[in-house]
């Protein structure tokens, strides 16, 4: 069902007064027309089967008008909130929120409310701030964020001085989840299978030492000692608790809360070693963005 503007808005009205009932004659004069050219918006309503004019005289939504009212007010709001965080001009967001809830698919406002929950997050947060985790949880609504990550070396590493982004990258997704339940949330990494050779800066060294497998021996630095991750269904949990945040960027939506936790772990296979040759764990600092 398609609704001009000048119908939604009569529709919505009905919907905002006392028992969803109205007067032609006084939605006219509050919005500057004449009672037949509301009348005529009526009747299309009326023919719609979105208002009941049994009674002449006490004109009032049908069961399919308020349920038609309430699914574009959804709209709407998810609309305004969105055009706010955008920094629209507030005396054109009503406007603008109309036009897209009338005319725009269902799949764009489940976009959005996504896209805002990050707003939303962010907004509790300003420029001056640090935080840890425990406070970004009990900000973030039920269910989880898919973010950006990605491990710096917290080591000089002669194989790849160039750098300071872990190889380690390459054994992990470059998207995480933050999961949060009743205000406990984890950032959940996972694992993949990285094959690669790994040289030697060394001129009289020819050969390559092949690094295969997947990282093991995983822990976390949660501010006393490194303690082991948790294992589930081959993914590995965090809890966002142990992780410290700051905030980035001014206006809400160029803002990225940035957070960052110690990692240690090794590669199943030709991982680093010490001087005699000894596997040892990789130190990095994993960090992950929410913008």
């Amino acid at each position: 069902m398609q609704l001009t503007e000048q119908q939604a808005s009569l529709l919505l009205a009905f919907y905002s007064s006392d028992n969803m009932t109205l007067k032609y004659a006084e939605y006219a004069r509050d919005k500057g027309m004449k009672k037949y050219e509301v009348s005529r918006i009526g009747e299309s309503l009326s023919e719609m089967g979105l208002i009941n004019r049994e009674d002449p005289r006490r004109l009032t939504l049908t069961d399919e008008g308020r349920s038609a009212a309430k699914d574009i007010t959804t709209r709407i709001e998810i609309a305004k909130a969105h055009l706010s965080y955008e920094g629209v001009n507030s005396a054109d967001i009503n406007g603008i929120a109309l036009t897209w809830a009338l005319n725009c698919p269902y799949s764009l406002f489940d976009a959005i409310e996504k896209i805002d929950q990050h707003y939303k997050t962010k907004s509790y947060f300003n420029k001056s701030e640090s935080f840890n985790g425990t406070q970004l949880a009990r900000k973030i609504d039920e269910g989880f964020f898919v973010l950006p990550c990605m491990l710096h070396k917290l080591e000089d590493d002669p194989m790849t001085p160039h750098t300071n982004v872990s190889m380690a990258n390459d054994a992990f997704k470059r998207s995480c989840e933050v999961r949060v339940h009743k205000g406990k949330g984890y950032v959940v990494l996972f694992p993949m299978m990285m094959t690669m050779n790994r040289t030697f800066s060394d001129p009289m060294v020819h050969t390559a030492r092949p690094i295969a497998g997947k990282p093991f021996n995983f822990m976390y630095w949660n501010g006393n000692r490194y303690v082991p991750v948790q294992i589930e269904n081959d993914t590995l949990k965090i809890p966002i608790d142990d992780f410290q945040f700051v905030c980035l960027g001014e206006d809400i939506a160029s803002r990225v809360l940035m957070g960052s936790i110690e990692i240690s772990a090794t590669c199943s296979n030709g991982g680093m070693t010490d001087a005699n040759g000894a596997v040892r764990n990789m130190r990095a600092m994993l960090t992950v963005y929410l913008h």
